[in-house]
């Protein structure tokens, strides 16, 4: 693994551990979150494919860049995923309370002016059951594996703006 890789993804991981360090402790909220989530993402693979284009003479494949990717952000939500995971754990159950309670709060008042108030309550019930288990390693790790998914196939899109091949002549 090269120190590229291992670079971005450790500041890929940093940087989403932060942003769920503020999301957790009220500081940021989720569409805020996703929102500079997606920019960090992208930024993060450009920055690596440039210099994996720079190590390798300005040439790369889709392949070459594609793994580069895919090794860049499984290592990023390794490091997320691992501090996640200590700190929901650490965490009393009334900031958990609370924090599901902003998380619903959020949505039903994203959605009050779409759903007819009927459908509104019984999707307050279903998110805070959905919440509620969002503590839960085994959900964690499910995140873990559906973000790397998820990450991977977003990550072909970059890879196939970035990528050179060498041309050869017969």
């Amino acid at each position: 693994m090269s120190s590229n890789v291992i670079q971005h993804g450790v500041i890929y991981g940093v940087i989403s551990a932060v942003s769920a360090f503020l999301m957790y402790n009220g500081m940021l909220n989720s569409m805020i979150l996703s929102g500079i989530g997606l920019i960090v993402f992208i930024v993060i693979l450009i920055s690596a494919g440039k210099k994996y284009k720079a190590e390798n003479g300005g040439y790369a494949t889709m392949g070459e860049l594609v793994k580069t990717f895919a090794l860049v952000l499984i290592i990023g939500l390794l490091i997320s995923s691992l501090f996640q995971f200590a700190y929901t754990m650490t965490m009393s159950e009334e900031k958990k309370d609370n924090f599901i309670e902003t998380m619903v709060e959020s949505q039903t008042s994203m959605m009050g002016s779409l759903i007819p108030e009927e459908q509104l309550g019984e999707m307050e019930d279903q998110l805070y059951e959905q919440l509620s288990g969002m503590f839960n390693p085994s959900t964690i790790i499910m995140n873990l594996l559906i973000g790397a998914i998820f990450s991977v196939l977003i990550s072909l899109i970059p890879a196939a703006i970035m990528k050179k091949t060498r041309q050869e002549f017969t």
